[in-house]
């Protein structure tokens, strides 16, 4: 049970949805979308107490101490899911419609044929006195984590018995200890984000905005978890679930959270001029703004230094960005990963519309990863002294994950363009959503 809950408060930070298994079943709902985990954990696999007055009681035997590694992977999860979570990508800065020129001087134009790509940045900037505004809504439903299916159970994990006696030699004594709870873990994790963008142009070359992110997460986790009797296989009774099904258990717990998510700023300087781009160089700033116990933030200040470089070549423009992103430490995850992001894209102009296309990655350092990995359990009961078992296991290493993107900007009004993509995950690693739409408008209110 200990390892189920720390999975589901993994995918708890995520926001999946969890499928309830067929056996006896204990359901909790969540306070604070962090303390998921430590609550399942709390309530835990808890045994059925003993049919004969007197005898020793064998309910608690699976609950963990402050002290099990449970907890630790448990805190893994957590940097894992927010991990995946603070990365994802919210909209560009760089407005639909970009000018250039004076408007006294009667040279006052559009700057490029297309109206640029959604999820990457351009060098070229709004023009001074412009102000973009935009909105955009996604939604991300989320069925893989480092390549296992959330909803199939297939996240496995195994709770050793409490250490109730003492141990001799080493190995559990009395010889019961050597049992195990296996627990099969089932996720559903969902987010939504309704994004506002702002982008305003202090000067020709210069730009300033801001991402204001309205946050839903929803999270649903269950755990089959089943008795492996190692020990006491010849009496079954010693250690059974209460219910119609002695040798298994189904543990659930659900939450979800709504507020504002971590506010992005950014500025953007062009310091290289070229038909339709040149070269720029960006900072993002994201604030704290975002409650992690939520989910909603990183709980921390995050900086992303960027280069941007983009030219037009007739009706096709192309794109490439570069960054590197580092943060503080959150109180609730640790130490927040460092980044190291790129996008390339092209953009073509058809008329009154632009279809962008758009190859997303980033890579996370020294970050929280998990794999199946052979575990060993003593056992001097057995005639090897122990059992092996494959369980998911944590280890620490650097997390690249790829999303393609591809969309349309149809100019609907003289300044009013709509939007409509597609995100989707090109690599397993990590926590991977399915197809991503992402639909939005946006509004320019030009210099005169």
């Amino acid at each position: 049970m200990k390892h189920h809950v720390r999975t589901f408060a993994i995918l708890a930070l995520l926001g999946l949805p969890l499928q309830p298994a067929t056996a006896n079943a204990q359901t909790t709902t969540s306070g604070n979308l962090s303390d998921l985990l430590p609550k399942l954990l709390t309530s835990g696999v808890t045994l059925a107490p003993p049919d004969v007055p007197g005898v020793v009681s064998h309910e608690a035997h699976f609950l963990p101490a402050a002290t099990d590694p449970i907890f630790a992977l448990t805190g893994q999860f957590n940097n894992a899911l927010v991990a995946s979570l603070s990365t994802f990508p919210l909209g560009s800065s760089s407005g639909g419609f970009v000018f250039e020129g004076d408007p006294a001087l009667g040279d006052y134009r559009p700057a490029s044929r297309s109206f640029g790509p959604t999820f990457a940045e351009r060098a070229l900037t709004s023009g001074k006195g412009n102000f973009n505004f935009g909105i955009q809504f996604q939604n991300a439903s989320f069925s893989k984590f480092e390549g296992k299916d959330l909803d199939n159970g297939s996240i496995n994990f195994y709770i050793h018995h409490t250490d109730c006696c003492g141990t001799h030699g080493g190995a559990p004594d009395p010889f019961f200890e050597a049992d195990l709870v296996r627990e099969d873990l089932s996720l559903k994790l969902n987010s939504n984000t309704t994004a506002l963008l702002f982008n305003y142009g202090l000067g020709d070359n210069w730009d300033i905005g801001a991402a204001v992110p309205i946050v839903h997460v929803n999270i649903e986790a269950s755990a089959l978890a089943s008795i492996d009797r190692v020990a006491t296989s010849t009496i079954p009774a010693l250690h059974h679930f209460l219910g119609p099904d002695p040798d298994h258990e189904t543990i659930s717990a659900s939450g979800s959270a709504t507020g504002l998510g971590d506010v992005v700023v950014r500025t953007k300087y062009r310091f290289l001029k070229a038909p339709g781009g040149g070269l720029a160089a960006g900072i993002d700033l994201r604030l704290p703004t975002g409650d992690d116990k939520d989910l909603l933030g990183i709980g921390t200040t995050q900086a992303k230094l960027q280069i941007i470089g983009s030219g037009e070549f007739g009706a096709v423009a192309l794109h490439g960005n570069a960054g590197y992103a580092f943060a503080g430490t959150s109180d609730v995850v640790g130490d927040i990963p460092k980044e190291f992001d790129y996008t390339f894209g092209a953009d073509v102009a058809a008329g009154r519309a632009t279809l962008a296309f758009d190859l997303i990655g980033h890579t996370l350092f020294d970050t929280a990863r998990f794999q199946d990995a052979p575990q060993t359990f003593p056992a001097p009961s057995l005639p090897a002294g122990s059992v092996t078992r494959t369980a998911f296991g944590y280890y620490s290493g650097n997390l690249t994950q790829m999303l393609g993107a591809a969309g349309v900007k149809v100019l609907v009004a003289p300044h009013l363009l709509l939007t409509g993509n597609v995100l989707f995950p090109l690599t397993d690693n990590g926590l991977k959503a399915k197809a991503i739409p992402v639909v939005g408008f946006e509004y320019v209110f030009p210099r005169h």
